[in-house]
C-alpha cells in the first residue's frame, strides 16, 4: 500500500518567510521518520508521478515535522491545501481576508532549479499539483495480511487481569484502534507492538500445546476468516479455495510466540499439527 505524508521542512526555514510544507511518498522519508529526501524543485514532479525511491544525489533535510500521512493521496492534498492557507493543520476553518503560501524547498544545487522557477525570479510558492494515482487505497485493516487477526478481541480488557496490564506497564484503555490513529505510520506499528501483542495474546492460556494453540487461534481469527484458510491452502482441485496461513508471517509469528508464552516447551512442528488440524475442522 502506497502512503503519503505532509512534510514540514523546518531546517529549510529562510528567516522572515513560513516553514516550507510538501507532500511527498512515505518511502522519501528515513525509517525513523527523522528527514526527508528531496529531489529538486525540478524534478519533483517526475519523481512523484513515477514513485521513484531516494538516490545519492537527493538532499537529507532535516529536521523535519509530519503534519499528517495517509493512503489516501486526495485527503493528504486536501490537508496540505488547508495549510497552505492557514499554515497550521489544526486552525480554525474560519476564512481569513489574505492567502499565506509556504516556500519550496531549498535545492542542493542552483542548476536543479527549472527554467520556469528562474522565469517568475525564484523559487516557487507552491507545488504543481499531484498527479492523480488511480488505485485502490484503502485503510480497511480487516483485509490486510498481518491485520487479518480480531482486534477488537485483542483488546477486550475484560479477559485481562489488573495485575497483567500492571506488567505491561500500560492499560489497553489507552491504546488506539488502528481506524482511530490517520496520523500513524503503518509499518512502525508491527516492529514495535508485536512484542506487547505477544504477550497479551499468551494470556489466553493452555493446559498443552493442543489447547494453548488452539486458543491462540481462536483469539486472533474470527470464524469467518478460520474458514477461509489452511496451513499451506488450497492443493486439491476441485476443492473450495483457501489462503494458506503460512503466507502471514507476521500471524505467524504472533501464533508461535502466543503458544510459547504459554508452553515454553512447544516447537515449531509441535504448532504445525496443532494449527493444521484446527484450520483442517474450521467451519
Amino acid at each position: 500500500m502506497k502512503m503519503f505524508a505532509l512534510v514540514e521542512f523546518v531546517g529549510e526555514k529562510n528567516p522572515g518567510e513560513s516553514t516550507p510544507c510538501e507532500l511527498v511518498p512515505i518511502l522519501w522519508l528515513n525509517s525513523e521518520q527523522t528527514s526527508c529526501c528531496w529531489p529538486g524543485n525540478s524534478a519533483y514532479a517526475s519523481t512523484f508521478k513515477k514513485g521513484t525511491t531516494p538516490g545519492p544525489k537527493w538532499k537529507e533535510c532535516l529536521p523535519i515535522n509530519i503534519k499528517f500521512a495517509h493512503g489516501d493521496l486526495k485527503m493528504v492534498q486536501a490537508k496540505r491545501d488547508h495549510y497552505l492557507i492557514y499554515s497550521d493543520l489544526d486552525s480554525s476553518s474560519q476564512e481569513t481576508s489574505t492567502r499565506r503560501t509556504t516556500s519550496r524547498v531549498k535545492d542542493r544545487n542552483i542548476s536543479e532549479s527549472s527554467k520556469s522557477d528562474s522565469d517568475q525570479g525564484g523559487r516557487p510558492s507552491s507545488l504543481p499539483i499531484a498527479p492523480l494515482i488511480y488505485e485502490n487505497l484503502s485503510l480497511n485493516f480487516d483485509s490486510g495480511p498481518i491485520l487479518d487477526v480480531n482486534i477488537p478481541n485483542l483488546l477486550a480488557t475484560s479477559e485481562l487481569t489488573s495485575s497483567a496490564k500492571q506488567s505491561f506497564g500500560r492499560s489497553l484503555d489507552e491504546v488506539k484502534t488502528p481506524r482511530t490513529i490517520e496520523r500513524h505510520i503503518l509499518h512502525k506499528f508491527y516492529s514495535e507492538h508485536l512484542n506487547y501483542w505477544v504477550k497479551a495474546i499468551s494470556l489466553v492460556g493452555g493446559v498443552s500445546v493442543k489447547e494453548a494453540t488452539e486458543r491462540v487461534l481462536r483469539k486472533m481469527l474470527t470464524n469467518k476468516l478460520a474458514s477461509e484458510h489452511n496451513w499451506c491452502g488450497t492443493i486439491k482441485k476441485n476443492c473450495k479455495v483457501k489462503i494458506g496461513l503460512v503466507n502471514y508471517g507476521g500471524i505467524l509469528k504472533l501464533l508461535f510466540g502466543g503458544v510459547r508464552g504459554i508452553k515454553g516447551e512447544a516447537t515449531d512442528k509441535d504448532v504445525d499439527d496443532c494449527a493444521k488440524y484446527w484450520l483442517k475442522d474450521a467451519k
